[in-house]
């Protein structure tokens, strides 16, 4: 169903009450999991946007730990929103819920991530790339380039908005980067990924862009955070 929430049969409170039993009796089952689909739906919007900017999103190389937090926002949903839930800690613990859910995410440990590569809508060339390998120690948070310069061995340039530009990738050397390449140079390990050509030929300015985060735990992960937070 979600990203991190598979089954609405996930969504209990601590004393493992499921949601549906403070739903109104009255509605339909389809209608139960509709809203209940609905719930999760929003828990797992506000989980994303607060990792955007930090880590890949959906999250699923986290998922498991995005699960959780989501169930805690999920709770304080249902504690807040269902007017049949007449607790008189009600507000409390709505916010107890709420709180527990921003805790984890500061917690949260994570590799670092790269977003899914997109191929230009104008691309003449119908290849593909795989998707990106990160490094947990090299990789850090940029955007990247990676467009097609020569066609008669087809061949993209590399450009990180921070790394600057990189070795070319040649389409018929396979793995990017080269071995031999990235045993000198530590700076090629930030990225791997391979190119493959399709039944219509790439042509010059074909290009892919992708997203990589460092991991949690890397000082260029805290000197962007540092940034998108203002501090």
């Amino acid at each position: 169903m979600g990203n991190y929430i598979s089954t609405t049969a996930q969504l209990v409170f601590p004393n493992g009450r499921n949601f549906d039993k403070s739903l109104d009796s009255d509605l339909l089952q389809s209608e139960k999991t509709t809203a209940l689909a609905l719930i999760i739906e929003e828990a797992e919007n506000w989980v994303d946007n607060q990792l955007k900017g930090r880590t890949a999103t959906p999250a699923s190389h986290i998922s498991s730990e995005c699960k959780q937090v989501a169930l805690e926002y999920a709770r304080s949903l249902m504690m807040r929103d269902n007017p049949l839930i007449h607790d008189e800690d009600k507000e409390s613990r709505s916010k107890a819920y709420f709180d527990q859910a921003e805790n984890l995410l500061k917690t949260l440990r994570f590799g670092a991530s790269a977003s899914v590569p997109v191929a230009s809508s104008q691309n003449t060339g119908d290849g593909t790339i795989s998707v990106i390998t990160v490094d947990d120690e090299w990789t850090i948070t940029e955007d990247w380039v990676v467009r097609c310069i020569s066609i008669s061995e087809p061949t993209f340039e590399v450009i990180g908005s921070r790394s600057g530009v990189l070795y070319n990738c040649v389409v018929t050397d396979g793995v990017y980067p080269v071995q031999s390449v990235c045993e000198k140079y530590d700076v090629q390990r930030r990225i791997e990924f391979t190119i493959t050509a399709g039944d219509t030929d790439f042509a010059e300015e074909d290009e892919f862009k992708f997203t990589t985060y460092a991991a949690s735990w890397n000082k260029d992960f805290i000197r962007s955070a540092e940034i998108i937070l203002g501090a």
